[in-house]
């Protein structure tokens, strides 16, 4: 499987939002899509931590869902 070409700029931009950090709850991703909590586990259906990585595939499948 080859790799979304906005995943490394995803990636990226997650790591600098977060300063690296690896595994991330349900409130750092509600800051991060600027949501509520509720909205994170609902919309995007996370509902436990989600690594960085997790969430650049994810980002990369909404993304590419337009």
């Amino acid at each position: 499987m080859r790799e979304d070409p906005n995943y490394r700029d995803e990636r990226e931009a997650i790591n600098l939002f977060f300063g690296g950090k690896a595994v991330l709850t349900i409130s750092d991703v509600s800051r991060y899509f600027q949501c509520s909590r509720k909205s994170v586990r609902e919309k995007y259906k996370i509902t436990d931590d989600i690594t960085a990585v997790q969430l650049a595939k994810l980002m990369c499948r909404i993304n590419g869902a337009h």
